[in-house]
């Protein structure tokens, strides 16, 4: 009897052990093909359009910390969510009702309904149609993409397909508007990753001031740069006479991400300049005031 709870226990403990591990690689899984957080940014080119889309906040609703995803061509944003293996989608803060969007521990062929409201945008139902899949974008080639069928809800618009890579996310979606159905790749994108993960910040090798984000702006938007090594960093805004219009950080800085804003509230609508030095760089980049 004795050997019998030992057994019982062991297996117990196996399959704890086991269900952890899978919740953890699902968790993994989730993240790594749809990466979130604030300053990532992906770039789309189809036939006639350019579309950016950046990761710009963050809210914690019931519990759950979403991700704001705002487009260069809209003043709307849509909030994001990963739990595990799924997906979820939330239009508005103050509806606060969320939908599952994509599920990747499921088999080919698997549906998923997603809530009313959705249906011109990502559709009423998404299915897992590959996880094998080789997408070719402008500058590179991403294999094991997971691909998802949306059956839309609208006759003149929503997405039709879209490809998920590792490490990157959505890399190809096919969209339909009034003219019709285009294809839209990734040709560029940044994916930063946490400043408070040591093995992230081992990968840092450079520099970086990444264009602000929105822009045009009014009035305020946000600056995300990278430091590759522990080095005084000022950040500072100018005008276009060169003048110094405002500093927004003096100071030393270790290695890592980071992300700050600027209020232009009370300035004239006018190109300025955001320059980024160290000891050892610098790097310009353009703003433009809209008022």
């Amino acid at each position: 009897m004795k050997h019998i709870r030992l057994l019982l226990l062991f297996a117990i403990l196996i399959s704890f052990v086991t269900i952890t591990i899978t919740m953890a690689q699902s968790a993994e899984a989730t993240s790594g093909y749809f990466p979130l957080q604030i300053g990532n940014q992906w770039s789309y080119t189809s036939l006639f359009y350019y579309v950016t889309q950046t990761i710009t906040d963050t809210a914690r609703i019931h519990g759950h910390l979403y991700y704001r995803m705002s487009g260069n061509t809209s003043s709307s944003s849509t909030w994001f969510r990963t739990s595990h293996d799924s997906v979820f989608v939330m239009k508005h803060l103050t509806d606060s009702s969320e939908s599952p969007l994509y599920y990747l521990n499921g088999n080919v062929g698997d549906t998923i309904k997603l809530l009313p409201g959705y249906g011109c945008t990502f559709g009423t139902k998404t299915i897992l149609a590959g996880k094998e899949d080789t997408v070719s974008s402008f500058f590179r080639t991403y294999f094991h993409c997971y691909h998802f069928k949306h059956i839309t809800g609208c006759i003149d618009g929503g997405m039709y397909d879209s490809w998920l890579a590792k490490d990157v996310g959505l890399v190809q979606y096919q969209q339909e508007d009034f003219n019709g159905l285009f294809t839209y790749n990734l040709d560029s994108s940044t994916i930063l990753t946490s400043i408070k993960s040591t093995t992230a910040d081992a990968n840092i090798t450079s520099y970086l001031l990444f264009d602000n984000y929105p822009n045009p702006f009014n009035p305020q938007t946000t600056l995300s740069y990278r430091i590759k090594k522990s080095s005084h960093v000022t950040l500072a805004i100018f005008d276009l006479t060169g003048k110094e219009i405002v500093q927004l950080v003096n100071q030393q800085q270790a290695l890592g991400n980071y992300h700050i804003s600027w209020n232009a509230e009370g300035m004239p609508s006018g190109v300025y300049f955001a320059i980024l030095r160290t000891s050892d760089f610098s790097i310009t980049r353009k703003l433009i005031l809209e008022k």
